[in-house]
């Protein structure tokens, strides 16, 4: 990834509403093959229906990776349409990378994601393999 050219992180978060106080900026982006991922204290995640490599025992209908603690089954996501509540989501383009507090991801153009924090755990989604990297060291 270090030689993607990076984003500007600010130009890829959304304000979201939050209930008697100010609203929560988070930053979010969507993969040149369709796949919405966030940052959230310190990880990074993506979830979809649509990943690629993924096994069927895995999805629920949604599979959901990090960077903390691998590949998880989800029964829902808060994205439709590559939006979040009602906001759509910029696209990371293709041979760039985002980073937000010490965690960084990257994509290619054809079908590669990856994602890996500061403990260097991380995950690579790719049509050839995908899975999660624990940081064993």
């Amino acid at each position: 990834m270090s030689k993607y050219t990076p984003v500007n992180p600010a130009e890829y978060t959304i304000e979201l509403a939050n209930t008697g106080g100010p609203s929560i900026p988070v930053v979010y982006f969507v993969t040149p093959d369709g796949i919405p991922c966030t940052f959230t204290d310190g990880s990074a995640g993506c979830i979809g229906d649509n990943l690629p490599g993924i096994q069927s025992k895995d999805k629920n209908p949604y599979t959901y990776v990090d960077t903390v603690s691998g590949i998880q089954r989800a029964g829902s996501t808060q994205f439709v349409n590559n939006s979040v509540h009602g906001t759509p989501i910029k696209q990371l383009p293709p041979m760039h990378s985002i980073a937000v507090g010490g965690v960084t991801c990257g994509v290619d153009g054809a079908g590669l994601t990856a994602c890996k924090d500061s403990e260097n755990e991380g995950f690579i989604l790719s049509p050839s393999w995908s899975g999660w990297l624990k940081h064993t060291g």
